[in-house]
């Protein structure tokens, strides 16, 4: 009885020290882009497929693609807002009293800079 109260006890300590990991699952997507000699475009972004994790299991708050071991955001103030270290690549928020996360990323592709802005909501895991 008293290994299962210390082990509780440990996973609670734990958990309000690093502050856990949520999972953050897009609703709604909008892209933005320019580039290879085409006009400038918007369109809906699919990103129902997508799915992030904001974790914090080493001290460091962080935010990564599921399944994906490379970084998606590494400089986290806090679970509230990251960005990258390695320049402008985009910029997270989540909401400190509802569920409710923005993700904005900057990237390109085939010759296209691309804005790509989602909002979803993120549960505790």
């Amino acid at each position: 009885m008293n290994r299962r109260m210390f082990a509780l006890a440990l996973a609670f300590v734990t958990q309000t020290a690093f502050g856990g990991s949520f999972i953050c699952i897009p609703e709604a997507g909008a892209l933005v882009e320019d580039g290879d000699g085409r006009p400038i475009s918007s369109h809906l972004a699919n990103v129902s497929q997508s799915k992030y994790i904001l974790s914090n299991s080493s001290g460091d708050w962080v935010l990564k693609a599921h399944g994906d071991e490379v970084l998606t955001l590494d400089n986290c103030y806090s679970e509230y807002f990251c960005e990258s270290k390695s320049g402008y690549a985009g910029t997270f928020f989540r909401q400190a009293n509802s569920s409710i996360f923005t993700l904005i990323r900057i990237s390109s592709l085939s010759n296209r800079n691309q804005i790509v802005a989602m909002k979803g909501h993120c549960s505790p895991i």
